[in-house]
């Protein structure tokens, strides 16, 4: 991911999740959305969401040490209602993306190719003969599901595996050239300038195992979500 951007995930038991939309008024619309890939958000809500998150985690943190299941609960109970609150305000664009089946199938198949043939990314003619489809096709799938080109998608899942290889390993078990190698990347000044791009770092500044580092990484906290 981007340098600036956050991902945090939440898992709800099925059936309490089920059960909480369905107490809602209108919960065919909830339904709705949660089908779509993608759902936005105005940045504001967003921000005041992620304050009370914020706070929640700290509260819970300073309630005790270790979680119990009683504190577990109300968590899920609190997070559970800001999500549907989230998708239940007025402000949220409820629009359908069309196109968004066969769109998810093209940039899933194309994730799948870059990782499983790493040394060799397939190039949008790859993906177009190999998937049977037009190079429209292709276009319109990631501008719909993704929001960027196939070349920068693809580019970016190969740095995000660099990343992810020199931050498992050793500076003494990988150089910084056998992790791009790995992911194909040869001309390591385009690398690093790509690299320094999407991270805001270069990759000698970024933290290995025995704790080297050009400089300290310091993401920004808070819950992201797809601003509008």
């Amino acid at each position: 991911m981007p340098m600036g951007m956050d991902m945090l995930a939440f898992t709800f038991d099925r059936g309490t999740f089920e059960q909480a939309v369905a107490s809602e008024a209108r919960p065919e619309e909830l339904d709705t959305l949660l089908k779509q890939p993608v759902v936005q958000i105005p940045a504001d809500r967003l921000d005041k969401s992620r304050n009370r998150l914020v706070g929640l985690f700290e509260e819970a943190l300073l309630m005790c040490e270790t979680i119990s299941a009683e504190v577990e609960s109300w968590i899920q109970a609190v997070l559970i209602g800001e999500m549907i609150s989230l998708l239940s305000d007025p402000t949220c664009d409820k629009h359908q993306r069309h196109g968004s089946s066969s769109g998810s199938y093209i940039v899933e198949k194309c994730h799948q190719l870059t990782v499983r043939e790493k040394l060799n990314p397939p190039s949008v003619f790859d993906l177009c003969r190999r998937l049977r489809i037009s190079r429209r096709s292709v276009q319109n799938g990631f501008r719909s599901v993704a929001e960027t080109t196939p070349v920068n998608y693809i580019r970016c899942i190969r740095l995000n595996g660099v990343r992810r290889e020199l931050m498992s390993t050793r500076v003494a078990d990988m150089t910084i050239g056998d992790a791009a190698a790995q992911w194909g990347f040869f001309h390591l000044s385009h690398f690093a300038a790509d690299y320094h791009l999407l991270f805001g770092e270069l990759p000698s500044q970024t933290l290995r195992l025995d704790g080297y580092t050009g400089r300290p990484t310091v993401m920004p906290g808070g819950l992201q979500l797809a601003d509008a």
